[in-house]
């Protein structure tokens, strides 16, 4: 991997990275939020506040996407920011459920691409549930173009969720590929072509 920048590597991680939920994006603008900010230690409380504040923005529509593959069920996230939404949790419940259980994965996983972990420490190194130590290597990629990298991370958040979203069933085979996803890609959320 010694081939890469430490760009490509970034970019590598977003845009080809194996996704079932959206985590991995809400990770990758925190950890450009948190290096902008100019965190090198980042205390486990700060990480899971930042984290939060991600998908309390990206969920704040009044109907959000989903956020994993499974359309039955909703991510740790979306359980947390409903649950403050409705008042059942504070924003201090909410980060301390946010660290508790949100990370169990991504954490461990944003370093792989597919079943390759070769770029395991570039970015952050972590004492689970302490503390995370972002790198040189972070801060030089987040320093570079962080509006582009901004745009990169919110344009596979919104591509991840119109996936998620897609119903797959009603399969048909056809030679056709366009007629297809505009006879079946539609029918989420009622529209019709």
């Amino acid at each position: 991997m010694q081939d890469f920048s430490e760009q490509d590597q970034w970019k590598a991680l977003i845009l080809y990275g194996l996704n079932q939920a959206t985590y991995k994006i809400a990770l990758g603008r925190t950890l450009l939020s948190l290096s902008q900010q100019g965190y090198t230690t980042v205390p486990w409380e700060v990480l899971s506040h930042e984290f939060l504040q991600q998908y309390l923005q990206r969920l704040a529509a009044g109907d959000p996407m989903p956020q994993q593959s499974n359309p039955a069920r909703r991510t740790k996230m979306e359980r947390i920011v409903s649950d403050m939404q409705v008042g059942k949790l504070s924003l201090d419940q909410a980060v301390g459920g946010t660290g508790l259980t949100a990370f169990d994965d991504v954490i461990l996983r944003f370093h792989n691409l597919g079943d390759d972990a070769a770029f395991q420490g570039t970015f952050y190194r972590f004492d689970f549930r302490r503390t995370l130590e972002l790198t040189d290597a972070l801060h030089a990629v987040a320093a570079s173009n962080r509006t582009e990298l901004e745009g990169e991370l919110d344009a596979r958040w919104s591509l991840l969720e119109g996936a998620f979203t897609m119903r797959h069933e009603n399969y048909d085979l056809a030679n056709d590929l366009r007629l297809v996803y505009l006879s079946h890609g539609y029918k989420r959320r009622g529209l019709r072509v």
